[in-house]
């Protein structure tokens, strides 16, 4: 391949990254905060019938419990640098359900200090309950416990049990992040660790093959293909050939008189423009592995977060 087309290659990797990288930016100036929400707990209040035990029943406060009551624990927090709200005002953040079901009760049940958040059933429908705080910080936390009543809210997938509507300014929509478990965490760490290792060892690549110092060998013009190539002779007596500059292994094997008649020596050797080409594919190489790495990076962190709400 030559040098044209790998610095072609590289052109066009490069501008997808800064693409991608500027778009990321203009997002993050256009909303600078942003809260991400992950469900830490859905289930059904009563797991099983009773058999021909039809008369046995279950109340909380006035309301008779049944199969479609279920239980909802779920995080809001901030994993932004920037603040949520105004510790002046109140922010008002709406968690809505699907049609057809309802809260029949919402709490509070853990927050970080000095957080102050309150949260009730909206006045105007079931369907919605309000989260009222004043200041969400970086990585603090309010987890909302509450009974739901609905025939299918137990089937759903997590980001359609709940929607979120707020008029905070320059706040982001809300991310739903999974719950991580012990195993997808070691998997994370486990993958991080390979790609630091994979992009110091391209790094190290770059780098010495950068700053090598140059041969000081005699080589040889191809006066046919107008190519360079070093020379060596192998056990038959026959000259092997390799392209100086190529990424091909690949060696040319030709009789003596074919190089006698082809062939001229070269005095100065300079060090060709093929190894700037192969540092900067290095190094394009090991962008391309830590972007990749983005998601374990949040993973792992999103598992310290959650082991440290729980304690």
């Amino acid at each position: 391949m030559s040098s044209t087309a790998l610095w072609s290659i590289a052109g066009i990797v490069v501008t997808v990254i800064v693409s991608f990288l500027v778009y990321r930016l203009q997002k993050v100036r256009k909303y600078p905060s942003q809260l991400s929400y992950t469900i830490l707990s859905k289930s059904k209040v009563l797991q099983h019938t009773h058999g021909s035990f039809n008369d046995i029943s279950l109340r909380y406060n006035d309301y008779s419990v049944s199969l479609e009551l279920h239980y909802l624990e779920v995080m809001v927090f901030n994993p932004r640098s920037s603040d949520v709200g105004n510790a002046n005002s109140k922010s008002t953040v709406s968690l809505t359900l699907p049609s057809l079901s309802k809260w029949v009760d919402v709490k509070i049940k853990s927050e970080s200090p000095s957080v102050g958040s309150s949260i009730s059933i909206s006045s105007d429908s079931d369907l919605t309950a309000d989260l009222n705080f004043k200041l969400l910080k970086k990585n603090e936390f309010i987890v909302i416990e509450g009974l739901v009543e609905s025939v299918f809210f137990f089937h759903l997938p997590e980001e359609k049990l709940l929607t979120f509507n707020h008029r905070i300014p320059n706040l982001d929509i809300f991310r739903n992040v999974s719950h991580v478990s012990d195993k997808l965490y070691k998997t994370s760490v486990n993958s991080l660790r390979w790609a630091v290792f994979v992009v110091l060892a391209f790094l190290s690549l770059s780098v010495l093959r950068f700053v090598s110092p140059d041969s000081s060998r005699i080589l040889y013009s191809d006066t046919v293909e107008k190519k360079v190539y070093s020379v060596s002779i192998n056990k038959k007596e026959q000259i092997v050939l390799n392209e100086v500059g190529s990424f091909s292994l690949k060696s040319k094997v030709i009789p003596f008189d074919e190089f006698r008649n082809r062939f001229s020596p070269i005095c100065s050797y300079k060090k060709p423009p093929m190894s700037l080409v192969q540092s900067v594919l290095f190094l394009i190489v090991s962008l391309l592995v830590l972007a990749v790495s983005i998601d374990d990076i949040r993973t792992i962190k999103r598992y310290h977060l959650l082991k440290q709400i729980k304690g």
